[in-house]
């Protein structure tokens, strides 16, 4: 598959900011191409993650999802499921540390996954859910990641609108969604249009919420624009 990086030592090297940021990228296109198990305790990639600075792994999680991302061919399935299952351990670590803030640069570093679309879908909006509930008040996502999230709602109302509610309420993010109230309409509207109760529920929680906070735009979601419904 081409423009997925080979585990030949000439990785795409790029935003290098720290020494071990290269090794972390060939141990992550070790471990995509199946070389390394992270559930081997004994592993370097389990024993990169176990040691390395946040900062690091932040850039190993990065890597990954970038590389997907920027594939311009399709992406082998094992490749997709190989890390997904990463980032599971990954984040079951996190809920499990009791100090998830020393997680919190490398569950960041989901959002290229996000964009990138590549991914299972309900295993992408599940894993955000979870990744905003840690890092929702310490660390700012803003708005680009809208994009995506409206993108998947028209296939997901229910599971996108959980994170937008999430996204809204952070107090993280108050000043990061203000410019995007377009992709924030579209995610409201699928979800009202959707057949399930809860996502309507929750439809009307963000409304208010927004409203409360007097962001009037939202008083109208059939406009599709972003200036005030006045």
């Amino acid at each position: 598959m081409k423009n997925l990086p080979k585990h030949s030592g000439k990785e795409d090297r790029f935003d290098l900011q720290h020494p071990n940021d290269a090794l972390s990228q060939h141990l992550i296109t070790l471990y995509w191409w199946g070389e390394l198990s992270i559930d081997d305790p004994t592993s370097l990639i389990s024993r990169f993650f176990k040691n390395a600075p946040d900062v690091v792994r932040r850039h190993a999680i990065d890597y990954a999802g970038r590389s997907i991302w920027n594939a311009k061919d399709a992406v082998p399935k094992e490749v997709l499921d190989r890390l997904q299952h990463l980032f599971d351990i990954r984040l079951k670590s996190a809920k499990e540390s009791g100090s998830p803030k020393e997680y919190l640069l490398e569950l960041a570093a989901f959002e290229p996954w996000v964009y990138s679309l590549k991914f299972d879908e309900l295993w992408t909006l599940h894993t955000l859910k979870e990744v905003l509930i840690l890092t929702r008040n310490d660390k700012q996502h803003k708005g680009y990641i809208l994009e995506p999230l409206s993108k998947l709602s028209e296939r997901h109302p229910l599971e996108a609108v959980k994170c937008l509610k999430l996204l809204i309420e952070s107090t993280a993010e108050q000043s990061s969604w203000h410019g995007n109230p377009v992709k924030i309409k579209a995610i409201l509207r699928n979800a009202m249009s959707a057949e399930d109760e809860t996502a309507k529920q929750i439809v009307v929680e963000v409304k208010d919420y927004l409203l409360r906070q007097g962001q009037f735009e939202f008083r109208n979601l059939e406009d599709k624009g972003g200036s005030p419904d006045r």
